[in-house]
C-alpha cells in the first residue's frame, strides 16, 4: 500500500506538475497577449498623438505661411494702389496746370485784346478831339480873319 501511495503520490505530483506548467504557460501566454495588446494600444495612441502633433504643428506653419503669403499680397497690393493713386494725381495735376496755364494764355489774349481795344479808343478820341481842336483853331483864325478883312474893307468902303 506505501508503494502505491507512492506511485499515486509520484503520479499526482506528476500530473499537478503537468497541470501546474500547462496553467503556468497559459498564464504566462496570457499575459503575453495582455501586454502586446497594451502595447500595441499604446503604440496606437503614441502614433495618432505624435500624427496630432504633426497635424497641429503642419496646421500651424501653413497658417504661418498663408499669414505670410497674405500679408505680401496686402503690401504689394496696397503699393501698387499708391503707385496708380500717384499716377493718376500726377495726372490731374498735369491736366490742372495745363488748364491753368491755358485759362491765363486765354487770359493773357482776352487782357491784351483789352488794351488794344482801349487804346484805340484812347487814339481815336485823341484824334477826335484834336481834330476838334484843330476845327476850332481854324474857325477862330478864320472868324479874325474875316473881321480883320471886314475892317479893312469898311476902312475902304
Amino acid at each position: 500500500n506505501d508503494a502505491a501511495a507512492t506511485v499515486q503520490s509520484a503520479f499526482r505530483r506528476h500530473v499537478a506538475m503537468n497541470y501546474y506548467a500547462f496553467f503556468l504557460s497559459d498564464i504566462i501566454m496570457c499575459q503575453s497577449i495582455a501586454r502586446r495588446f497594451q502595447s500595441i494600444q499604446l503604440f496606437r495612441r503614441k502614433k495618432l498623438e505624435t500624427h496630432q502633433r504633426q497635424n497641429v504643428a503642419a496646421v500651424a506653419i501653413q497658417a504661418t505661411f498663408r499669414r505670410h503669403m497674405a500679408m505680401s499680397d496686402y503690401i504689394f497690393a496696397v503699393s501698387d494702389i499708391i503707385l496708380c493713386q500717384t499716377i493718376a494725381r500726377r495726372f490731374l495735376s498735369m491736366q490742372r496746370a495745363r488748364k491753368l496755364r491755358s485759362d491765363l494764355t486765354q487770359q493773357n489774349a482776352a487782357a491784351t485784346m483789352i488794351q488794344s481795344s482801349f487804346r484805340r479808343y484812347l487814339s481815336i478820341s485823341n484824334y477826335v478831339f484834336t481834330l476838334a481842336d484843330i476845327v476850332f483853331c481854324q474857325s477862330i483864325w478864320r472868324r479874325k480873319l474875316a473881321i480883320h478883312q471886314l475892317n479893312r474893307l469898311r476902312r475902304v468902303a
